[in-house]
């Protein structure tokens, strides 16, 4: 076959698509349609354009150019065009498609009942009616009308048999009702109040426009409506009613008289607005967009940009604001195109200059070249009408070359097919005359020379199996040859080796059915490289060698291409797999996290409504189940802690046995924290019992003079919070009883000796126990002085016993100081403790005190007289007469022998005192 000039590939892309263009089945629609759709969409989002704006646009944009927009009847529904104007109309495929686009934008289940019947009237206008009847096939009616019932279906929400008979032109789209209908009542000349109550009955929307009147007997009354009474329209329409007012009444007047009737005031927006919605001007001429605003009383604003495109020149592309109402009287920008001739230019240049790159050449880019073709026309450059007529001879030529090629690649496989069946097919006689017709006709296909080749080798094999056709031993070797070739064929095909193959060929040579098995070999080496292929996971040079058998025309091809199509589905769904399953971890983990702080949520607050929320998020992670198990346990550890904190250990342990019994992991912590706790109660109880034993002892201890049942209680309170502080008071407490026992016993030297002790540890009995003794001593003094000489024995014995009776009178009176002072002491530091009860258990830091006198114990006679009886002998001495009476009184009590010092001194003593006795 001749080498054509293009690819076989392209040429057969091509012909797909010339095939499916006439078959009916590819409808092309101009870059217009497509653009202006995608402007309306990207409006649609940008300005929030309502349903009724994206109509509106959509009933102007149905035709190819709204300059030669046909003439309507909305009340037929039918349009008329002028004569050579027929080329502006778009095609019925064309606008099925934009009015299916733009219903999707406007969002068709948010309409208001007054737009659906407003676009049932568009599609009337557009899509009903005798253009069915002028399609040019008959298959082409047959698609046409089935998307076109499709679609009116979509839109109508109806029943088939409703779709039928709007096609069969019984009814029309705009009397399908899609919703309740009510009659327009007669309200002008009525009173604005009474206008409004009837309408309001009729389920209609009211708006008002204001104008003044110097009138009264036109105030307030409807001079006229927008919507003609008894016009049969949809429930909770809009209808629009004209009002006079006087001209020194104000808008609060007439919402006195709405308001007495009633209803709703003018200025709450449902009866009355103060702004416009601006007309909309985006695609139309700068001049008719700028009458446009100016006669609806707006102020422009324009905004320039330059363009190269000469038809959009002086055209708006975009307004602001748009589709919202305003002020009236609001400035308003229009984006408008000015044409750039120099960029103009320069696009034209750039555009010829792509132009011969694609279509000059080996071979010519028609669908580049079209499209820039458009582009030039579009910017009106200079060498348009000659490369249309250039690409007009151009595709011509292509299309026939491609004609012809498609034809003679058919005719080559077709001969190549035939001369296999009659020179190579397994089992079937070699037809050689035959063969060389089918060479003959096949000389420009390029497999000419192989097959030439093999007919030539295949007729001189031919020849030779003749020859020994006669040998039996030659037949039988070639049959046993001839079985093992299967063998060889199936071990290519599993393993790729094929040397046992040629073996068997290179011993066939003179076998009858050589040339069949040597044509067989490339497809089994095909098919055995394919398979390797594919069993490795190399998807493309598998498929290289299914589309390289396919050209060969061997057996393997569907097989093999089937099992990689296959193979290939699989990876892109393990692929998609992987992706979500990826995408689906991070998730989870994510929300394990979130579980985690929320868990901790629960455990502080109880509040377990943000996990609930994650565990509802999270039923496809792997740890939702776990992590819902988890949830019980929180909500116990929550309710236990809490009831821990506010000291209920009742309930704490209540808690904590539960969730020993569902195996929570707080149960052990919290058990040991319980047991704590009970620890310390139980010590403070006994400490609070061992101090209420302790001041009960205090009475005890008191009337004996004894500390020691005080200290046994001590002992026993180590740990407790009052132990410091009282243990601290204890030295005081055996200092106080020490000197009174000494004082009791008439020890002045020995209580004197603990009241210095407690002085200098800051005891607060020093003072009290001080004062008793120097009482003792002065009465003791004033019992000396007062004694008559000659009566030394008898005064003494009489002095002695009123002051024994007097000393015991006192220490009844300080023991009961003392046992006060005590209780006082004591009650005082337990009421200090149950104070700080909630503060720091850590001991006080108590004053260190100086070492306390030895403990009191009784003396020996001996060394007592002999004390008495040195100290005596020093009064004596010194004449202190108090002081050697008492201690010669003492001695008495004792029966003490004096020394013979001291009776001396006492002699000389009472030697003076008679000698100056007897002087008087």
């Amino acid at each position: 076959m001749n080498r054509q000039p293009y690819s076989s590939l392209y040429s057969l892309l091509f012909f797909v698509l010339v095939s499916l263009f006439w078959s009916g089945k590819v409808w092309c629609f101009d870059n217009d349609a497509e653009r202006q759709i995608a402007m309306l969409e990207a409006d649609a989002k940008q300005y929030a354009l309502t349903p009724r704006q994206i109509l509106e646009r959509l009933d102007v944009m149905l035709y190819a150019d709204d300059r030669f927009s046909p003439r309507v009847d909305r009340k037929t529904g039918t349009y008329w065009v002028k004569e050579g104007e027929e080329k502006y109309l778009r095609s019925k495929e064309e606008k099925a498609w934009m009015l299916k686009r733009a219903l999707k934008i406007s969002n068709f289940d948010n309409m208001s009942v007054e737009d659906r019947q407003r676009f049932s009237k568009i599609v009337d206008t557009h899509m009903i009616g005798e253009e069915i009847d002028k399609l040019e096939t008959q298959q082409r009616q047959l698609d046409s009308a089935a998307d076109i019932i499709a679609f009116i279906d979509e839109v109508t929400r109806s029943d088939g048999e409703t779709v039928k008979r709007v096609l069969d032109g019984t009814i029309s789209p705009s009397d399908i009702q899609f919703g309740a209908t009510v009659l327009v009542p007669d309200v002008t000349g009525k009173k604005i109040v009474d206008a409004v109550g009837a309408l309001e009955k009729a389920g209609l929307n009211i708006k008002t426009r204001l104008t003044k009147t110097k009138s009264n007997a036109q105030a307030n009354l409807v001079f006229a409506q927008d919507i003609t009474a008894g016009t049969d329209i949809a429930k909770d329409s809009v209808v629009t009613l004209d009002v006079y007012i006087l001209g020194n009444d104000d808008i609060e007047q007439l919402n006195a008289h709405l308001l007495a009737a009633g209803l709703p005031p003018v200025l709450q927006g449902r009866l009355y607005s103060p702004t416009l919605v601006p007309p909309y001007t985006v695609g139309r001429k700068i001049s008719e967009a700028v009458d446009m605003l100016q006669n609806s009383g707006f102020k422009i604003l324009t905004s320039i940009t330059k363009t190269r495109i000469k038809s959009a020149a002086n055209i708006v592309y975009a307004q602001d604001p748009m589709g919202k109402e305003v002020p009236n009287g609001s400035v308003i920008t229009l984006s408008v195109y000015a044409f750039d001739e120099t960029a103009a230019q320069e696009a034209c240049s750039e555009a010829y200059g792509n132009y011969r790159t694609a279509m000059t050449g080996y071979e010519p880019d028609l669908n580049e070249g079209s499209i820039i073709l458009a582009q030039a026309a579009e910017n009106e450059c200079w060498f348009t009408e000659r490369a249309e007529k250039h690409y007009a001879k151009t595709k011509k030529s292509y299309e026939k070359a491609l004609t012809e090629q498609v034809h003679a690649e058919k005719l080559c496989q077709e001969l190549f097919q035939e001369y296999k069946e009659k020179m190579a097919s397994k089992g079937s006689p070699v037809d050689f005359s035959k063969g060389r017709q089918i060479l003959s006709q096949a000389q420009q296909c390029d497999w000419f020379e192989r097959a030439e080749a093999h007919y030539v080798r295949s007729e001189q094999k031919y020849q030779n199996t003749l020859a020994l056709q006669e040998d039996e031993r030659l037949q039988k070797y070639c049959k046993d040859l001839a079985a093992k070739l299967d063998d060889a064929a199936e071990q290519i095909r599993q393993t790729g080796d094929i040397s046992e193959l040629n073996f068997i060929l290179s011993s066939s040579q003179n076998c009858d059915w050589y040339e069949k098995a040597l044509v067989m070999v490339p497809c089994l080496e095909g098919e055995s490289k394919g398979m390797t292929a594919y069993r490795n996971g190399d998807l493309d040079t598998a498929s290289h060698w299914a589309r390289w058998g396919k050209s060969n025309s061997c057996a393997y091809t569907e097989r093999l291409s089937s099992l990689v199509k296959e193979k290939k589905a699989d990876r892109a769904q393990q692929a998609l797999a992987e992706k979500e399953a990826e995408q689906r971890q991070n998730y989870c983990h994510n929300l394990a996290a979130k579980f985690d702080a929320a868990a901790e949520q629960v455990r502080e607050n109880g509040d377990i409504a943000e996990l609930n929320f994650i565990l509802s998020s999270s039923q496809n992670c792997a740890w939702h189940e776990k992590a819902t198990a988890m949830v019980p346990c929180l909500e116990g550890e929550s309710k236990a802690i809490n009831a821990y904190n506010n000291g209920d250990l009742d309930t704490a342990s209540q808690w904590t046995r539960w969730g020993k019994s569902k195996s929570c992991s707080y149960a052990g912590r919290l058990s040991t924290l319980i047991g704590t706790m009970k620890a310390d109660r139980d010590k403070q109880q006994h400490c609070r019992q061992l101090a209420q034993q302790f001041d009960n002892s205090v009475a005890q201890a008191n009337q004996a003079l004894d500390s020691s049942v005080l200290k046994s209680i001590l002992a026993s309170a180590e740990g407790c919070s009052w132990h410091a502080r009282v243990s601290a008071l204890i030295p005081c407490v055996d200092g106080e009883y020490n000197g009174f026992r000494a004082y009791n016993s008439g020890d002045m030297p020995n209580a004197l000796s603990w009241s210095n002790w407690g002085k200098k540890n800051n005891c607060s009995y020093t003072a009290r126990l001080e004062g008793l003794i120097n009482q003792q001593i002065t009465l003791q003094q004033q019992q000396i002085v007062q004694q008559k000489p000659g009566f030394w024995e008898t005064v003494g014995q009489g002095f002695a016993k009123d002051l024994e009776a007097y000393n015991n009178k006192l220490s009844a009176q300080m023991q009961m100081q003392t046992q006060r002072y005590v209780n006082q002491a004591i009650q005082q530091q337990f009421q200090e403790k149950d104070a700080k009860k909630a503060a720091s258990r850590q001991p006080l830091q108590q004053k260190s005190m100086g070492s306390p006198p030895p403990k009191t114990r009784q003396p020996s006679q001996t060394n007592s007289c002999a004390h008495i009886d040195a100290q005596l002998l020093a009064a004596c001495n010194a004449r202190n007469v108090p002081l050697g009476e008492s201690l010669y009184e003492q001695a008495g009590r004792m029966g003490c022998n004096l020394s013979p010092a001291t009776d001396s001194c006492i002699d000389r003593y009472i030697d003076e005192w008679m000698r100056s006795v007897g002087s008087f």
